[in-house]
């Protein structure tokens, strides 16, 4: 099977408790790493005026190697405010990929940098071929790597699980305010054939 071809088939189905912007418009734009080129890009419907919003829309990419997916890529899906009158507002994402610390990559990317549930539905997903593999994941408020976060291999095991939190003084600001996630459910089928 690591040489059979196939499609990857997203599903990005809701969001809930999105950070208020306005009247927030969100949507999602979703990329299969390392191609961000208009080509590999997929987007959602805008969902007018909600911090909850249902998009429930399918999307696939066709893929050369199942291989690839094992080592070489990575879906990242990013939530945005629509701004009619200027730039567009970030408000999170997720990136869904192999394990960065197991996964045997050519060379080492920025955006390889999947962890804890992220690397767990992604692994799931190769190990179910034909079935759709649904998880909720906490958004990230930044696509900045976090390759850059220097304790990042002391916090995760090999399995992408984490071993426990970095003490620092804003964690324990962040931990102190209570806030509810903002969380986005994806769902992801991947099919192959030879």
């Amino acid at each position: 099977m690591i040489y059979a071809l196939g499609t990857l088939h997203i599903c990005v189905k809701r969001a809930e408790n999105l950070p208020s912007i306005d009247d927030t418009n969100p949507f999602v734009r979703c990329y299969l790493l390392p191609n961000v080129k208009l080509g590999g890009r997929r987007k959602t419907s805008v969902v007018p005026k909600t911090l909850n919003p249902v998009w429930d829309e399918e999307f696939s990419y066709k893929m050369t190697y199942f291989k690839d997916l094992q080592t070489e890529r990575a879906l990242e899906l990013t939530v945005w405010d629509m701004d009619r009158r200027g730039t567009n507002s970030f408000m999170g994402c997720v990136r869904l990929g192999p394990n960065p610390l197991t996964g045997g990559h050519a060379k080492e990317e920025d955006w390889m940098d999947s962890f804890g549930e992220e690397v767990r539905h992604w692994e799931e997903m190769l190990a179910n071929p034909g079935e759709w593999v649904e998880r909720w994941h906490t958004l990230r408020p930044s696509t900045e790597s976090v390759r850059k976060d220097v304790k990042r291999r002391e916090r995760f095991s090999p399995d992408g699980s984490e071993l426990g939190a970095v003490e620092n003084s804003e964690d324990a600001e962040e931990s102190d305010a209570e806030e509810e996630e903002t969380v986005c459910d994806v769902s992801m089928l991947l099919m192959t054939y030879e």
